[in-house]
């Protein structure tokens, strides 16, 4: 099965092409080929009003360093190069994927038949909205969609506020991690936002914590719209010591469970009531490989690029787990790694 909807993709985001089992061609025709063609890519490039990279290898962009090429990559700064961007996808008939920091994707081999995009500039600053300027008295912060997670974290401390202090460690940008509601010991995202400022369809709108739909490791944030920035709370007030401490056990928790190889972290959601690592585990997976994709031997929920890994070998694995846990167990596992085909259509 698959489900449509990767992270941030823009109304452009369908799919096309005469592949096999693929839908009839549509859109624009220089990427209904068999393969991306670099001159069709670098005809559509000059004619965009911001500047788009050609073939930008996918490897590159994302933590498992697996992937093709994407046919064009943006870096938008601000609204406004991000609306052109995404509505110059629209108008050539191409998928449109804002990505983030990469850390939750699985490109395909044959790379992304369309437009990749990147925050960058304003779009990934943060800045206090009340308190000095150096934080003191702070309680809130508006983050771009494009700011690392680590980068709010600093600013919590900063502010001697202690609520991003378990989350410390956790990879990938603001934008992502609202969208995933990622969350580690007890926290998520969402319980830290106020609103999140969200383009749909080329007009910005705020949409509140109440309503941005947030449940584990998910949101309705992501639903035909791009988050640009979002409010967030701080949290309470706290020594620094403490803060720092919270902020170390984090770290030292993460470092433990999870392996330093490239990877995108778990790769299954957990059953409701269960753990995924414990269910792979159960079935003896731990080690377990193909070609250079290894289930990890610390922890069963994370594969790992071990060294020339592709894309393929990886879901293959992934694959073999779920297969394997629900043979075992009755178990239907549920991705938490986006993983896409090249028309950025998500695998389920």
């Amino acid at each position: 099965m698959r489900r449509a909807g990767a992270m941030g993709r823009g109304p452009s985001g369908g799919r096309g092409g005469e592949v096999p089992g693929a839908p009839p061609a549509r859109g624009c025709d220089a990427f209904a080929r068999a393969g991306i063609d670099p001159e069709a890519a670098r005809d559509l490039a000059s004619a965009c009003p911001v500047r788009l990279d050609v073939m930008a290898p996918m490897r590159d962009l994302t933590s498992f360093r697996t992937g093709g090429p994407a046919a064009l990559f943006a870096r938008p700064g601000d609204p406004e190069e991000l609306a052109a961007v995404s509505g110059f996808a629209a108008a050539n008939g191409i998928p449109f994927l804002l990505m983030g920091a990469g850390t939750n994707l699985l490109a395909d081999d044959m790379g992304f038949r369309g437009l990749a995009a990147r925050l960058s500039g304003g779009l990934a600053g943060v800045r206090y909205l009340d308190g000095d300027a150096g934080g003191r008295g702070a309680t809130r912060v508006l983050a771009g969609a494009g700011a690392p997670l680590s980068a709010v974290c600093d600013m919590a401390r900063a502010a001697g506020r202690s609520g991003w202090a378990r989350l410390r460690g956790i990879p990938g940008t603001v934008g992502g991690a609202l969208v995933m509601n990622a969350g580690a010991h007890g926290t998520e995202t969402g319980d830290l936002a106020v609103r999140a400022r969200v383009l749909v369809d080329g007009t910005a709108r705020d949409v509140t914590a109440a309503e941005a739909g947030f449940r584990y490791r998910g949101s309705d944030l992501g639903s035909g719209g791009v988050v640009l920035e979002a409010e967030l709370l701080l949290g309470g007030e706290a020594p620094e010591e403490d803060i720092r401490a919270a902020e170390r056990a984090a770290l030292d928790s993460r470092r433990l469970r999870l392996p330093p190889e490239p990877s995108a972290g778990s790769v299954f959601r957990n059953p409701e009531g269960g753990s995924a690592g414990r269910l792979i585990d159960g079935c003896g997976l731990k080690g377990t490989g193909i070609g250079g994709a290894l289930i990890s031997p610390r922890h069963a929920n994370v594969i790992v690029n071990s060294g020339g890994a592709t894309s393929s070998e990886v879901r293959a694995l992934a694959d073999l787990a779920r297969r394997e846990v629900l043979k075992r167990f009755g178990v239907e596992l549920a991705p938490e790694v986006l993983m896409l085909d090249l028309w950025g259509v998500c695998y389920t």
